[in-house]
């Protein structure tokens, strides 16, 4: 068996848990990345995900779950990664 990423067990621990209410728009935007996993750069389905894991953290009421927010940092920490890329990549094609 294949060793999952943190990506995946952040994901799954976060679908798979039915005490907390995610949206059904949520829950599909997961289930769509977790299907691309065997096909496309962990950091760019990190990256991809990152509004709609925003978007759900502003849609709770009170304290959001420890798994979202686990899930939110990690997703941040990859979008900061890639857009300093972007920054990097821009400053020597000058």
């Amino acid at each position: 068996m294949e060793k999952q990423s943190q990506l995946q067990m952040l994901i799954h621990s976060l679908y798979n848990n039915k005490e907390i209410s995610l949206t059904e728009e949520f829950r599909k935007q997961l289930l769509e990345t977790a299907k691309q996993f065997s096909s496309t750069n962990e950091d760019l389905l990190a990256v991809r995900l990152s509004f709609a894991v925003s978007k759900e953290l502003l849609s709770f009421k009170g304290e959001p779950p420890t798994e979202l927010l686990d899930l939110a940092k990690f997703v941040q920490k990859k979008e900061a990664k890639y857009k300093q890329g972007i920054v990097w990549s821009g400053i020597f094609k000058i």
